[in-house]
């Protein structure tokens, strides 16, 4: 062969081999970019650390077919030098970056331990909202030891950069309701988490209040008063031992359940202070390369029950969790509806054991998952989302608006 045909050849594989170092590393930066998966038309790319292999292994190809293996030894060993250099700079940066992260999660996760909101009302000195706006700053340990905890009564801040205003009932509503109610009024109150509560959106955006001022803008002699009893991190069981603590008094006409997936858990605070501390993982990999993976990493350990401060917490909420737990809450709350003679409706994004459940027992529901047909609503407005935006929050309100008149609850109330 010719020297200029070997010298093509050698340009040619040195061209594609750097094309495929180049391509490699797009995909693996592709990959931490969207969170652990890029999918390009029938591309699917999950796992970078083969593509990161392949992408260093090409790299090194391109270079020795480019310098030669012969007669190169200074070029080689000044990269040898530089790719130490690289490694070593690169390791200890990310070295730092996981301890750093740790540190991050120990602090941020603490401030959501019921240690960490015993010792504030202990000392009488709430927890300041940081950047991270931690559950705890709104929150306050609750005498009642089957609810754990409850929003602050009269509290008025910026929360997480949205306003946030709870009365005096320790609800996140603008206004007060008195417990005795007027004639004319028909009286609906929202049990849920902080789907319902509005997590994320400003004070009058989330869905139970643009409920309120829909149905009240209609004018037709009933005043409609709907109360956002909703607390971030209840699970069904202390929802319905917030209605018998404290909604059951405001004699309400309909009860509205904010469904979630994760009313299948225990709720806020009762997992121990988790320290991050595992010799076998990696937050700043996850983080960066697997963001489910990573969301499941930060969960603190609810397991280990040893921990639970049992001073602080009724043994019965550790019994709430999973199907039979819920099963067992909302069978609590159908005898309370008929007892105390007022609607029951179960709202939100559901699997088909909760909506099984429901039917069993006789409680309406109106499952989001299947009535919102998918692709209705932009992937934005978080229709299915336990946290959705404004615009998600308004087309649910229209949506619950909607079958509560079908049912025929929004009449002039009974009483």
């Amino acid at each position: 062969m010719k020297h200029a045909e070997v010298s093509f050849f050698r340009r040619l594989v040195a061209g594609l081999l750097l094309l495929v170092s180049v391509f490699s590393f797009f995909i693996v930066l592709m990959i931490a970019l969207k969170g652990g998966r890029w999918e390009f038309l029938s591309f699917d790319a999950k796992n970078p650390m083969p593509r990161l292999a392949l992408g260093v292994a090409a790299f090194l190809g391109w270079f020795a077919v480019r310098t030669g293996f012969a007669g190169a030894r200074d070029e080689w060993m000044n990269l040898l030098k530089r790719l130490v250099l690289l490694s070593l700079s690169l390791g200890t940066s990310l070295f730092a970056a996981e301890l750093v992260l740790r540190a991050y999660l120990r602090h941020s996760q603490g401030l959501n331990t019921l240690e960490r909101l015993k010792q504030a009302y202990e000392d009488g000195v709430p927890i300041r909202a940081r950047s991270s706006h931690p559950l705890a700053a709104i929150t306050r340990l609750s005498p009642n030891k089957k609810l754990i905890y409850e929003l602050i009564p009269d509290l008025e801040m910026d929360f997480g950069g949205h306003e946030l205003k709870q009365n005096a009932a320790g609800m996140r509503e603008r206004k007060e309701y008195p417990v005795e109610r007027l004639p004319s009024s028909v009286r609906i109150i929202g049990l849920g988490d902080s789907g319902m509560f509005g997590w994320g959106v400003e004070q009058d955006e989330n869905y139970l209040a643009v409920l309120e001022e829909r149905l009240n803008r209609n004018a037709d002699g009933i005043l409609y008063e709907v109360l956002n009893m909703a607390v971030p991190g209840y699970n069904t069981q202390q929802e319905v031992d917030a209605l018998i603590a404290k909604g059951l008094a405001c004699n309400p006409d309909i009860v509205v359940v904010g469904w979630c997936e994760n009313d299948f858990a225990l709720p806020g605070f009762v997992a121990p202070q988790k320290f991050y501390d595992e010799k076998n993982v990696s937050y700043l990999s996850a983080l960066i390369f697997n963001r489910p993976k990573y969301r499941r990493l930060v969960l603190p350990d609810v397991q280990d029950r040893r921990r639970v401060s049992y001073d602080l917490i009724d043994p019965e909420v550790l019994e709430g969790e999973g199907l039979e737990g819920v099963r067992r809450s909302l069978e609590k709350l159908a005898r309370l509806g008929r007892e105390h003679d007022f609607n029951i409706l179960i709202f939100g994004p559901m699997n088909d054991d909760i909506a099984g459940v429901c039917s069993e027992i006789g409680i309406a529901s109106f499952n989001t998952l299947r009535e919102i047909p998918e692709g209705t609503y932009p992937d934005e407005y978080g229709i299915y989302h336990p946290h959705p935006n404004p615009d998600g929050h308004a087309a649910l309100a229209g949506y619950l608006a909607d079958i509560l008149r079908e049912k025929g609850w929004l009449r002039m109330p009974r009483h």
